[in-house]
């Protein structure tokens, strides 16, 4: 064949340059087939990518809240003084029942000649199935059992733990009849773990859980990956039974799983020594795609249409690069969404579930005297202001962070702004007892600034020294002119931040390793960006365990400066 192709060539030039098409024809074929290969290879990575970082996100999102209780509301309760028995602080209880809805009922027990006896929390508005007799007639929504049958029963299961020093005690036990997974941390007095203290935990019900407890997640999951054209959730139980959300039925449809156990602890505490009475059942967190019109698209435009070959190559390089892109950024995306979803869910579910609890208790209660009316509006109040500063804090990122023309600058007097705030926060100082400290003198200079937005930057920052502090409840704001600027303190006695994260505490969604409160992690960012703004300066100094001063510093008003230059 190869002689007879040389001979046709031998003809003259349009023999040649007939091969030259045909070599052509074919190259080109091969290039646009290949093309099309790598277009519908790259449409299939990107569909891929989109159910991975979905099944990322459900599986972080619910895994991180399923340990939440034990890792942020156990390690900040504790028994009050001065009570013969265990006994917790109520509200402490009902902000947890309020951001968490799986605890059936939280149980405590002190250690004095012996452990126990043991007291139990639970809902007014959710009582147990396993609890009964612990629907009262009450305007709380938390319910206080005193010495249970049963507890004598749960200590006696907990004892052997106790006696090998464990910190943690995790198992199932039916409780009347209930499947319950029970989890307690067991505390000592000293670091060698000598002398036993007490218990404090929570009570699961199983069968709740598996009913009820995912189909929020997925929902709120789906409304954030709203956007990606046949996606679906799932959350698939230990036999294969979807209990939230909905599976693909097309056999063909792109999927992403994340294995987690049904566990309402971290299970990295257990891994050395797990539990015989503790049934590990390992359920999926799911996401697939069908329906989705990229890929046939691909399909048809690069059968039909061979020609565009060198342009399908071009979209495949960019699409290859902004794929090592996304791929680089997702692992550290997916952990700053979950963070931001899990904190702004928990934050805006404990101030309307406060709210919804006394609306029904108004509804259910008929009898309710003038002071408990007084109390519950002070309460709805508050916590409508918590609502408030939270969607604030939200819209003012979304407003500044790239424009700063909405600022109206104006003569502002910096104590009126701090009476203000601290008059917005009285209910939570005096409820939690605040000792405050104001020291500004009569005759401070006033600054150049935006009125609202100071006063958000200033409540902010209130906000926080409130909501990080630890036994010692101190607050003190302190202003004064140092180098012809106006510099305000504001200091608390708190948790403090440990110094390799001070550098990172002004950045959006930034929460703390070791925070234990709720937070979105943009009261910061948006203070920072706020005094930046103001050109003036916001720095911080903590120590763990002793406190932080956070101080903001502002220029003060000229008389020939009528307008701000950078605005």
């Amino acid at each position: 064949m190869t002689t007879s192709i040389l001979k046709w060539a031998q003809r003259g030039w349009i023999g040649w340059v007939s091969i030259g098409a045909i070599v052509s024809v074919v190259a080109l074929s091969w290039l646009g087939y290949r093309a099309v290969n790598e277009w519908q290879r790259s449409a299939e990575l990107v569909a891929e990518g989109s159910t991975d970082g979905a099944a990322d996100l459900l599986f972080t999102a619910v895994t991180r809240d399923m340990r939440a209780v034990q890792a942020s509301v156990l390690s900040g309760m504790r028994p009050l003084d001065g009570s013969s028995e265990a006994t917790l602080d109520l509200d402490a209880v009902a902000s947890a029942f309020a951001r968490y809805p799986y605890p059936d009922a939280f149980f405590v027990a002190t250690m004095g000649n012996e452990l126990g006896p043991m007291t139990f929390y639970s809902r007014a508005n959710r009582p147990p199935a396993w609890l009964p007799g612990t629907l009262a007639d009450t305007p709380y929504p938390v319910v206080t059992v005193p010495q249970p049958p049963f507890g004598r029963q749960l200590l006696e299961r907990i004892a052997p733990d106790l006696r090998q020093r464990k910190t943690l005690s995790a198992f199932e036990q039916p409780i009347n009849g209930v499947a319950c997974q029970i989890v307690a941390l067991l505390t000592y007095s000293d670091r060698t773990k000598a002398h036993i203290t007490g218990v404090l935990g929570f009570v699961v019900n199983l069968d709740w859980v598996r009913r009820n407890y995912f189909g929020e997640f997925t929902s709120q999951i789906g409304r954030i990956r709203g956007t990606d054209s046949g996606l679906r959730l799932a959350v698939v139980d230990s036999g294969g039974m979807v209990r939230a959300g909905a599976a693909a039925g097309d056999v063909r449809a792109i999927s992403s799983a994340r294995q987690f156990p049904l566990l309402f602890f971290d299970p990295a505490l257990i891994d050395l020594d797990p539990p015989a009475d503790l049934n590990t059942e390992w359920w999926v967190a799911k996401a697939s795609m069908s329906g989705n019109t990229g890929v046939p698209a691909a399909r048809i435009s690069g059968r039909v249409t061979l020609f565009i070959a060198s342009i399908s190559a071009l979209m495949l390089a960019g699409g290859l690069g902004l794929s090592a892109r996304a791929t680089l950024a997702r692992a550290r995306l997916v952990d700053m969404r979950s963070d931001f979803v899990a904190a702004i869910t928990h934050d805006l579910k404990t101030p309307t579930a406060t709210i919804q609890a006394i609306s029904q208790n108004f509804l259910r209660r008929t009898n309710i005297d003038d002071s408990t009316r007084r109390d519950y509006g002070e309460i709805v109040f508050q916590e409508a202001k918590r609502l408030t500063r939270l969607i604030d804090n939200i819209l003012a990122y979304a407003r500044i962070s790239d424009v700063t023309e909405v600022y109206a600058f104006k003569q502002t007097s910096l104590a009126s702004v701090v009476q203000s705030s601290l008059k917005e926060f009285r209910f939570r100082l005096e409820t939690d007892g605040f000792d405050r400290s104001v020291i500004i003198p009569d005759d401070l200079p006033d600054v150049h600034a935006d009125p609202a937005a100071l006063s958000l930057a200033i409540g902010n920052l209130v906000d926080n020294a409130i909501r990080y502090s630890g036994e010692h409840r101190q607050l003190t704001i302190v202003a004064n002119v140092v180098d012809g600027a106006v510099r305000l303190e504001v200091t608390d006695a708190g948790v403090g931040i440990p110094p390799e994260e001070i550098d990172h505490v002004t950045e959006r969604f930034f929460r703390g390793s070791d925070t234990i409160s709720g937070g979105s992690g943009l009261g910061l960012a948006i203070t920072q960006r706020i005094i930046s703004d103001h050109r003036g300066r916001l720095s911080i100094k903590s120590q763990v365990g002793v406190g932080t001063t956070v101080a903001l510093t502002l220029p003060i008003v000229q008389d020939t400066d009528d307008t701000h230059p950078d605005c």
